[in-house]
């Protein structure tokens, strides 16, 4: 542990040094211990845009001589028919095709490669409760379709570019066809023809038609696949889905099926991402929640797989424990990351952390009337009003930045090899609660929370995290 120490005593405004001056401010460097943690499980299903900050799948493998190989799998129901239509005896299937829209996400190897995938009927049914990262589903052995296409990655990164710039007219759209296998395809129809009732019931038509599992076979990249409706759910023309195509009385028509909840249709599809780690420093971390030492001394952060760096705060309180009365005036947490062939997540942020690694939570379970309830804890939400966001839906505490606001702090990786981040507010409600047995001990530094789950970056730090405070002080004792 390591602490740094100076001085400063206040001047006058005319650049002479006060003679009596009452306060001082001191400079501290406090060492942070950090750890590696694998978290348990993170969700990645998709839910409606309005409760999901990014609607996607993952589809792909990648090897990282890091991190070690990574592998995202796509598992999803497909919905009843999007509209209805009374489908004559004469009418015969023509075949049916699953289209995927990608919303040009990519990472892995750098330069233009083939992509290879396939894809199953699943056979057992997907269930309405979360699923995860590492949750898998059965299917079955016969193949339906097997594709392969090209991806581009600098097409793809300027394509995001293009997209996310608020001109729509050089907005890109990259569709593929995939022609699925015919009896897949008959079965359905069958049921929209013959069996109206499991058509247009979603419970019924899902127990019946499980959906699909989309796998990687030849790949070095992982894309993302957006599986959400781009306008009403009559006009599907870019959309994700499912198209069958039958003739009726010499003419063709087609029904629509997705893979994205929408009105009368809870769609369930999630990725699951798995992560051979042999070779690499992180090879033995295997168990969830636990604090790990990886063998080159790095500190690691991945998303999608669930790797995060553990900061401890204790050191910070045995050093304010030596200090009466202080007022911080700025306390920075210092990362000195490392270069990596691989781009870092976005942004990253701090929520706060448990002794037994899980997050933290404001919530107190209780019971009301013989009814399970739960409420805020105010030993926790009222100290750190002001300088943690709570989150309602799960009870989490995000830590906020100095300005305040109303959304987490979040930092970027970047251009240079630091990350900095101002908590003043934060470690100065720490100070006030040194003794409270409730204090936030220790802290979560990962990517933001919604690209934690949806995407596959990665990024390697030293492990020298540095908590850099100024704080005054009286001169004199106080008298109490």
């Amino acid at each position: 542990m390591v602490f740094l120490f100076s001085c400063e005593e206040d001047i006058t405004t005319i650049g002479i040094k006060n003679p009596e001056s009452k306060f001082k401010v001191t400079y501290a460097e406090i060492d942070i211990p950090s750890s590696v943690i694998l978290f348990d499980k993170l969700t990645s299903y998709n839910k409606t845009t309005a409760d999901d900050g990014i609607q996607r799948f993952l589809l792909g493998q990648y090897q990282d001589n890091q991190f070690g190989t990574v592998r995202a799998e796509i598992y999803t129901q497909i919905s009843p028919p999007v509209s209805s239509r009374v489908i004559g005896t004469d009418a015969v299937m023509d075949s049916i095709v699953m289209q995927l829209s990608t919303d040009f996400y990519q990472y892995g190897t750098s330069g233009v490669s083939s992509q290879t995938f396939q894809v199953f009927e699943l056979a057992d049914t997907i269930k309405q409760t979360p699923y995860y990262n590492t949750s898998k589903v059965a299917y079955k052995p016969k193949l339906l379709a097997e594709k392969s296409i090209s991806v581009d990655p600098v097409e793809f990164d300027q394509n995001v570019i293009n997209n996310g710039d608020g001109v729509t007219t050089n907005d890109v759209t990259k569709l593929y066809r995939v022609v699925m296998d015919a009896d897949f395809g008959r079965d359905i129809f069958e049921t929209i023809k013959n069996d109206t009732a499991t058509a247009n019931h979603y419970t019924t038509f899902t127990g019946k038609h499980k959906g699909l599992a989309i796998l990687p076979t030849v790949s070095d990249k992982i894309i993302g696949l957006n599986p959400s409706l781009s306008s009403t759910s009559t006009d599907l023309t870019n959309d994700t889905k499912l198209i069958l195509y039958y003739t009726e009385s010499a003419v063709q028509y087609y029904v629509e099926f997705t893979m994205y909840p929408f009105s009368a249709s809870p769609i369930l599809g999630f990725t699951s991402i798995t992560s051979d780690k042999s070779g690499t420093a992180l090879q033995n971390l295997i168990q969830t929640n636990t604090d790990f030492q990886p063998a080159d001394g790095k500190l690691y952060v991945e998303s999608g797989v669930g790797i995060i760096t553990k900061l401890d705060f204790t050191k910070y309180f045995e050093y304010m424990d030596t200090v009466d009365t202080p007022i911080l005036n700025s306390a920075e947490l210092v990362f000195e990351n490392e270069t990596g062939d691989f781009p870092p997540p976005a942004s990253f942020q701090f929520r706060a952390l448990n002794s037994d690694n899980t997050y933290k939570s404001i919530l107190i379970d209780t019971v009301i009337n013989e009814v399970a309830s739960q409420y805020y804890d105010p030993d926790i939400t009222v100290p750190y009003s002001r300088s943690v966001l709570f989150n309602p839906t799960d009870g989490t505490m995000d830590l906020k930045s100095d300005i305040g606001g109303s959304t987490p702090l979040y930092v970027s990786a970047g251009t240079t090899n630091s990350i900095s981040a101002f908590l003043t507010e934060f470690f100065q409600s720490q100070y006030v609660q040194r003794n409270s047995p409730k204090r936030v001990n220790y802290c979560a530094f990962l990517p933001n929370t919604t690209t934690f789950r949806k995407t596959v970056n990665r990024m390697t730090l030293k492990n020298n995290v540095k908590l850099k405070i100024y704080y005054t002080t009286p001169s004199s004792p106080i008298i109490k």
